[in-house]
């Protein structure tokens, strides 16, 4: 791993120090750990899949500009996470845990503080 990777472990673990110093549940600060890791590592093949799919379904997509191609790949990046996390929210509903409405009550319960 370069370190770019460990810098970016880093700061997960930064992130998640402060979550739970703030007041975040142990289960919650765990499950969202294990995103963020998923997230580190799989952000390399995850662009490169995404990269393909869209200049195979649109072609027009290698003749636009470098940062314009960037700009769209991480609209499309933003909208495949926040659908994965929907999915995963979704599942996690089923086995009796509401993620996300346990995150609203942990943030509700930090601007009372």
């Amino acid at each position: 791993m370069e370190y770019k990777t460990y810098l970016r472990l880093f700061l997960v673990l930064l992130l998640l120090y402060y979550f739970y110093t703030s007041g975040f549940p142990l289960s919650q600060v765990i499950i969202l750990g294990i995103f963020f890791i998923a997230i580190v590592f799989l952000r390399g093949p995850l662009y490169k899949k995404i990269d393909s799919v869209l200049v195979e379904k649109f072609p027009f997509i290698k003749s636009i500009h470098p940062w314009a191609k960037k700009l769209l790949m991480l609209l499309v990046f933003i909208l495949v996470y926040i659908l994965l996390k929907q999915i995963v929210f979704f599942l996690l509903s089923f086995a009796g845990i509401d993620m996300q409405g346990m995150l609203i009550e942990s943030i509700m319960g930090m601007n009372q503080s």
